[in-house]
């Protein structure tokens, strides 16, 4: 932002500059060039007294002689031509040539009455040339063209262009610098203000906005944000109060209730035995959907600081601890470790083990005797890598995988009795670690859900 800012409050003050000093310097050089000339045609006037009524024959070399004076002492060249376009004195062959070329357009107007001044460049040198009549008995008896060097105007043009550059460099440098200072002014607020919503949006709730940084909208939006996440904040910890003291609270009478039913199953005539376990089963599953909801609170809580996580310690770990339960279902848990090398990644302190936990009883649950499930951690491009856990239960549609997790939501084909928390608490800890969570379909039938940890940064 600050670069944008920075680059169209600079094009803007290039922009005011060419509009107000190119039409100033090119009004300057047509000013200079205009004394230019002004002046030649006083000194093209000056030699025409000069000349006065000395055009015959006889007073040829006087005629020569003062142009040839004028160009020793001005470096300038004069040509007088008469009427019949006969040349009656040139201070130099270069002068008769420029007549006959250059100038011969402006020798024919002189001859015709007029005065006329030019500004032109020849062999890389700068002249102002004039065209003067000679009025002789109220006749155009002749004409004088002047040419007068004209390097120390150009001289001076190029300083007022160079000057003028130098007050533009000038100017553009306190633009920038102007610029910078007000671009950090807004810029500075407005990056302290998003490193406070992505602190806030990362899980950190406590985080507020400076409000009296910046102009006066910035700090507007600050006020506005810091209230908006004060309510946020009360509404989520109200939320997250209320799901735990209520899972809580009723941990204590459903444990009490599950053991008055055993011990009622326990002494209950054979008729009795059904419906008991039938409402045992019940209160079980109102358990776990307690122990869920728990668990999805404790997933919303604040962010704390991330530590370095073995991912292959605690794949390991898990295995080793669910291979008990699977062996008692006739099922064999098996574990792949590609050891590609750099298995360690920042996460939150005991999330990667409530995911695999989570995702290990739903393929234990779901897998049928004799089957096997694969925890697997595989390495892919940039560095990433994916932990994999595969079963070979029914597996689940397309539309089945979308909605898996979503909060309460049971597949058609699996038994009544369950939460549907489980995958909702997996999303919830690995969007808080920054890390993604797919279903799969495994062929011919089966699921892999696959949790895809990013390169380290």
């Amino acid at each position: 932002m600050t670069r944008r800012l920075l680059l169209s409050y600079l094009g803007l003050a290039v922009l005011i500059l060419l509009i107000l000093e190119v039409p100033l310097a090119t009004l300057a050089q047509r000013f200079e060039r205009q004394l230019a000339t002004n002046q030649a045609e006083k000194d093209a006037s000056g030699l025409v007294a000069l000349v006065g009524q000395s055009l015959d024959d006889s007073k040829k070399v006087q005629l020569q002689a003062t142009v040839a004076s004028y160009e020793e002492h001005t470096g300038g060249e004069v040509v007088l031509v008469a009427a019949s376009g006969a040349v009656l004195a040139s201070s130099s062959s270069e002068a008769h040539h420029d007549w006959q070329g250059e100038w011969h357009p402006l020798v024919e107007k002189a001859l015709s009455g007029q005065t006329v001044s030019v500004f032109t460049e020849d062999e890389d040198a700068a002249f102002a040339v004039a065209a003067v009549p000679v009025v002789v008995d109220g006749h155009d008896a002749a004409a004088v063209v002047l040419g007068a060097p004209a390097a120390l105007t150009e001289r001076r043009i190029h300083q007022i262009w160079l000057a003028l550059a130098l007050i533009a460099a000038g100017a553009v440098l306190v633009a920038v610098l102007a610029g910078v200072v007000l671009a950090r002014s807004l810029a500075l607020p407005l990056g302290r203000l998003e490193a406070t919503v992505d602190r806030f949006a990362r899980g950190n709730l406590a985080s507020r906005a400076a409000e009296e940084a910046g102009p006066a909208e910035i700090r507007s939006l600050a006020r506005q944000f810091n209230h908006m996440a004060a309510q946020l904040d009360e509404l989520i910890e109200g939320q997250k109060r209320f799901v735990a003291d209520a899972s809580h609270q009723l941990r204590s009478p459903l444990t009490a209730l599950r053991l008055r039913l055993e011990n009622l199953g326990a002494t209950a005539d054979p008729a009795s035995q059904d419906s008991i376990a039938a409402v045992g089963g019940e209160v079980q599953r109102l358990s776990r959907l307690v122990d869920g909801l728990l668990a999805l609170s404790r997933a919303g809580q604040e962010v704390i600081a991330p530590v370095p996580v073995d991912v292959a310690a605690v794949m390991a770990e898990r295995s080793e601890a669910w291979s008990a339960l699977a062996a008692e279902k006739d099922l064999r848990l098996e574990l792949q470790d590609d050891r590609p090398g750099g298995w360690r990644r920042p996460l939150q302190p005991g999330d990667l083990e409530q995911i695999l936990d989570n995702l290990l009883a739903n393929a234990v649950e779901v897998s049928p005797p004799g089957a096997t499930i694969v925890m697997a951690l595989r390495r892919t491009g940039r560095g990433a890598v994916e932990v994999h856990v595969t079963d070979e239960g029914p597996g689940l549609a397309e539309e089945d995988r979308r909605r898996a997790f979503d909060r309460f939501w049971q597949a058609p084909s699996r038994p009544s009795g369950h939460s549907g928390l489980g995958l909702a608490v997996v999303r919830q800890l690995s969007h808080r670690n920054g890390l993604e969570v797919e279903l799969r379909a495994v062929a011919p039938h089966g699921l892999d859900a696959v949790v895809l940890l990013p390169a380290p940064r």
